[in-house]
């Protein structure tokens, strides 16, 4: 099929880029929105590279160039994790700190919430490795106190509010909730205090921005960007456009969830 002039630059770069397309709507890796479209991918998303299958999406730009968002393409999804089975997966110093962690959100309501790699496995009921937390407050003095009531070693970064502690050859991180931006394509971040909702924007993929609530015995998943449903597809997409472009690292760490989850 011959491509009108204008779209004629626009194919050759799909095809550098590898792109899947039929010729009417396309995104490539490089990053331009095209006239092409993408092939068995849901509406709203386009493929940034292709191997057998399309497994990194990035969202794509309707035709009046707004992106389309979380709320306009999935319906509510309630999914719920035991926190004992959580607790089951885990010994040592990370079980200390989710159980004290635990105490602490039941009893003065202390807004810390499970988040990223342990949320995802914990939903393929693959074994947690690690155990991360997100705080909206000061993350570095709740370790602190963890070091404190348990004993073991804190680091902290300032620059970022983070904080990892270390009991009895177990490691947890813990985040302040934070915001980002990057000034300029693959440099570091700056970062400021923010909400759990802007912590989970922040994040690479969808599928590592959900977060547990250590309230009751089985909190609903809190996924405001349709991670549930990518690990339904075997999908691994990032939260939008630029997200390459801000941290370039993040291809091949889709290509290692890929390989590691079997999509």
């Amino acid at each position: 099929m011959l491509l009108p002039p204008k779209n004629r630059r626009s194919a050759r770069l799909c095809a550098r880029f590898d792109c899947s397309h039929r010729p009417t709507r396309c995104q490539s890796a490089a990053g331009g929105i095209f006239g092409l479209s993408p092939v068995n991918i849901r509406p709203g998303f386009t493929p940034a590279t292709r191997g057998r299958r399309a497994i990194i999406l990035t969202p794509a730009l309707s035709r009046d160039r707004r992106l389309f968002t979380p709320e306009s393409r999935y319906k509510s999804t309630s999914t719920r994790i035991s926190l004992d089975r959580v607790a089951g997966g885990v010994s040592g110093g990370q079980l200390a700190v989710f159980d004290s962690l635990r105490r602490r959100a039941a009893s003065v309501g202390l807004p810390v919430y499970l988040v990223g790699g342990p949320v995802r496995d914990a939903m393929l009921n693959i074994p947690l490795k690690d155990l991360d937390f997100v705080l909206v407050g000061d993350a570095p003095a709740l370790a602190g106190e963890l070091v404190e009531e348990l004993g073991g070693e804190v680091t902290v970064h300032s620059r970022f509010g983070t904080a990892t502690v270390e009991i009895e050859g177990g490691r947890v991180d813990i985040v302040t909730a934070r915001r980002e931006s990057y000034p300029f394509p693959g440099s570091l971040p700056e970062v400021s205090a923010g909400s759990l909702v802007d912590d989970l924007a922040r994040r690479d993929f969808s599928i590592n921005a959900m977060a547990l609530p250590l309230l009751g015995d089985s909190p609903e998943v809190i996924d405001p960007h349709g991670g549930i449903q990518d690990l339904i597809d075997k999908s691994v997409r990032t939260l939008h456009p630029g997200s390459f472009a801000d941290d370039p690292t993040r291809m091949l760490r889709a290509v290692r969830y890929q390989q590691r989850l079997g999509f």
